[in-house]
């Protein structure tokens, strides 16, 4: 099975597992003649078209690897940096990049002018324009691959997350005014489509947004509070269960109305002792907005929710060009021995040099004598079976909470499920089954150490990992590493060389507008690196890295690492002060805590909820004497 066939059969799962033909998911995409050439599995869709799929299917891409030649590199970091340029609220920038996107594209291409014109529209609002103009630019945008019958009703179209965000801001500027009606269909539409959490988490929150506000307003019929509430709720869980944060204050604002209301409805009842209760939902609503009205003035990031950039952000890309002449360097192989039996030195030059595409068959053949995964568009683990990756998301839940019994259960499913002869699928798999085997006690930390360099250097030599000079690791290979570090002393030189690598490879993206492209990897990765200079002393260029990524976590509304960063940023504070070391920097160490304790609550870490309420109880005790 050849690596297109991979995706063509992961699609093809996914659709019929949705009882969906290849007409409802290419509706509005494609002719009839590229249908056909899909559902026969001739062609290969190009990387827009793809990704529009992946999303129409419900798939929130967030565990993606792709890789792309250098010229739909380029786009895509084109298109990247537009985006991270909006979210930071760089308008002139942003405009500027949009301008020669314009000009550099082909702007026939229904998803280029789509993309386009929903950046437009962004940057237009954030200049104030008027209601008429937004309005032409999101329904001119949604028209571009919705079906004309949308606007009648959703039916059974199938729609991408950016498609019905299109719609929720088309309806929002309408002139004749907003409908509950529509709201409420694309809420129900959301509810009833088979989606991912990543896809559900962003656009769900604010569809319920929408519905609430407008259904709360004067122009909208009466409202069932109940009903609302529910909605809200299951928004703001939805949130917390992924850690994000889109329209989690407008949602908390929203949900304050609706307690005030339902309140005043059970007491005009007589249901005093109900009222107590839905009393008690608004204390601690208000105590999670004004943290987070709190944090988002100390950064000087909007509270709202002011773009939708997120939609649009892939991460996980890399430009096979780079990869392949790095990779070669980090192995330490000339040209000759790479090329043997492959290609001439000459058509791999070209191709270091991003002069030519080459073959695809001689490029799969390079990365895999590179070890590296040929499948262009992958997750961790290289297989066309949906129930496999649902597995592996299972497996890492059930091994978080220890529940050992079912990991093994698991493990035996995803090896019966997965090609075991591809080494990629191999490192996944062992990588997790040694880990757990560690947290188990069944190794100790020397055995385990040995176990995962072997796991790693199933694809790269660890030598090669610490050799100066550019770097390109699979997530995987990350994860294997990172893994390694786990069991490390923390001041042995193999730790540090370690530290020092991942810094050098992830302190670029922030430099060059890519930070939403790696965000996660980012934090973790940079947040590790932080928390060890601060260990070390360095407390000042610990800070400048745990401002950088709270500041990302805001702008992205990323909840899960901002407990932690605060944590560091008041530790490194607390050193200077316990040292006598002169800092222009005043916190409230009660304060600081606090936040940490709400962020940990609200990305539902009890385990470190519990760890800075023993600080903060220790810290008052202490005041206390």
């Amino acid at each position: 099975m050849n690596n297109d066939t991979y995706f063509f059969n992961f699609i093809q799962e996914i659709r019929k597992k949705q009882n969906l033909s290849i007409k409802q998911l290419c509706d509005g995409l494609c002719g009839q003649d590229t249908i056909d050439a899909l559902e026969s599995g001739k062609w290969t869709p190009d990387k827009l078209l793809q990704d529009f799929l992946l999303d129409r299917l419900g798939i929130g891409a967030e565990d993606y690897e792709h890789l792309l030649f250098s010229s739909d590199y380029k786009r895509w970091m084109d298109r990247q940096r537009i985006l991270h340029h909006i979210t930071y609220e760089d308008i002139r920038r942003a405009g500027k990049l949009l301008a020669r996107y314009l000009t550099n594209y082909d702007m026939k291409s229904p998803l280029e002018k789509q993309f386009y014109l929903s950046m437009r529209a962004q940057i237009r609002r954030m200049r104030d324009g008027g209601r008429a103009q937004l309005f032409a630019l999101f329904a001119e945008a949604a028209a571009l691959t919705i079906p004309a019958s949308a606007q009648i009703s959703l039916g059974n179209l199938i729609l991408s997350a950016q498609e019905l965000n299109l719609l929720l801001e088309a309806e929002h500027y309408r002139p004749e005014g907003e409908r509950i009606h529509r709201y409420l269909e694309i809420h129900e539409y959301i509810i009833k489509r088979d989606m991912d959490r990543w896809s559900l988490t962003k656009i769900y929150p604010k569809a319920v947004y929408f519905l609430c506000r407008f259904a709360l307003s004067e122009q909208s019929p009466a409202c069932e509070p109940q009903m609302l509430l529910k909605y809200c709720h299951q928004a703001i869980e939805l949130l917390r269960d992924n850690e994000r944060m889109y329209f989690l204050w407008e949602l908390l604002t929203i949900q304050e109305q609706l307690v005030h209301i339902l309140t005043r409805q059970l007491l005009q009842d007589g249901e005093s002792i109900k009222a107590e209760g839905v009393e008690k939902i608004f204390h601690e609503n208000l105590e999670w907005k004004l943290q987070l009205e709190c944090i988002y003035k100390e950064y000087k990031v909007p509270k709202e929710t002011f773009e939708y950039c997120y939609l649009y952000v892939q991460k996980g890309v890399s430009c096979i060009n780079d990869i392949i002449r790095i990779r070669r360097q980090m192995l330490g192989m000339n040209r000759r021995k790479l090329c043997e039996g492959i290609c001439d030195e000459k058509t791999l030059g070209r191709l270091e040099r991003k002069q030519t595409k080459s073959q695809r068959a001689i490029v799969e053949a390079l990365l895999e004598k590179l070890g590296i995964p040929a499948d262009f568009t992958r997750t961790e683990l290289v297989t066309a079976s949906q129930e496999a990756r649902e597995l592996m998301t299972k497996l890492r839940i059930y091994s978080n909470q220890k529940q050992w019994d079912k990991v093994e259960r698991l493990q035996k499913e995803i090896k019966a499920l997965v090609p075991m002869n591809l080494k990629c699928n191999q490192q996944a798999i062992m990588n997790k089954e040694v880990r757990i085997r560690w947290r188990q006690g069944e190794i100790d930390n020397q055995e385990y150490i040995r176990q995962m360099k072997d796991v790693l250097e199933l694809t790269l030599p660890l030598e090669s990992f610490f050799k100066k000079g550019e770097k390109y690791l699979t997530y995987e290979e990350q994860t294997c590493i990172q893994n390694l570090m786990l069991a490390m002393e923390k001041n042995c030189n193999e730790h540090l060389t370690c530290m020092l690598q991942f810094e050098a490879i992830y302190r670029p993206y922030f430099e060059k507008g890519l930070y939403e492209t790696v965000s996660g990897m980012y934090d973790f990765i940079m947040n590790y690196v932080a928390s060890i200079l601060g260990s070390l002393g360095k407390y000042d260029q610990s800070d400048q890295y745990n401002v950088i990524i709270l500041t990302g976590c805001l702008r992205s509304r990323r909840s899960g690492a901002i407990h932690e960063v605060i944590y560091d940023y008041w530790w490194n504070h607390d050193q200077r002060k316990q040292k006598n070391i002169p800092t222009n920097i005043k916190l409230d160490s009660i304060k600081e805590l606090s936040k940490c304790i709400f962020f940990s609550r609200i990305s539902k870490s009890k385990k470190n909820e519990t760890f800075y309420r023993m600080k903060l109880e220790n810290l008052k005790d202490n005041n206390a004497l």
